[in-house]
């Protein structure tokens, strides 16, 4: 279970660390694939539960289903993004990579912190990738947006 959150987080590292485009582009897809392929074998796993010091993880149907949906649109993203992506590719597939991590690991935790911790990452991850073309203003104002809206969810989600 915490292989599918950590697989992309390490991969997200490893893509920053190389930096050159054609190896990027395979760690990231290698890594969203993998990660997809983990999500699969969660599969008649349901009631499966993992306490790790303290840190909880529940793994139920619906869980199952939103891991699954999270990792293979992840990997959909990474390969449909290879034809689009010309300029900072290591920063954007790090943060698809520690985005997609971030999606598994909200949906598997039941843990109030680490639910907040992994919907903070998510939230920063949004902006991160809505705003990703910097030099654009509408690109900045919607990631600003994306990042205002998803922390008052946060508020909502701790009161």
């Amino acid at each position: 279970m915490p292989f599918a959150i950590l697989i992309p987080w390490i991969g997200a590292v490893v893509v920053l660390v190389v930096k050159t485009r054609r190896p990027v582009e395979i760690i990231a897809v290698a890594t969203a694939a993998a990660t997809a392929l983990t999500t699969w074998t969660l599969i008649g796993q349901a009631g499966t539960s993992l306490d790790l010091l303290g840190w909880a993880f529940h793994l139920d149907g619906l869980g199952i289903l939103l891991t699954l949906v999270a990792a293979n649109i992840g990997l959909l993203t990474v390969i449909f993004s290879l034809a689009y992506i010309e300029k900072d590719y290591a920063r954007y597939y790090a943060w698809v990579l520690l985005f997609i991590g971030a999606m598994i690991g909200l949906v598997l935790t039941s843990h109030l912190l680490l639910l907040f911790f992994f919907w903070e990452i998510t939230a920063l991850c949004s902006f991160a990738l809505i705003a990703f073309e910097s030099d654009n203003p509408d690109a900045r104002a919607g990631g600003l947006r994306a990042l205002v809206v998803t922390q008052i969810g946060g508020v909502g989600l701790l009161t």
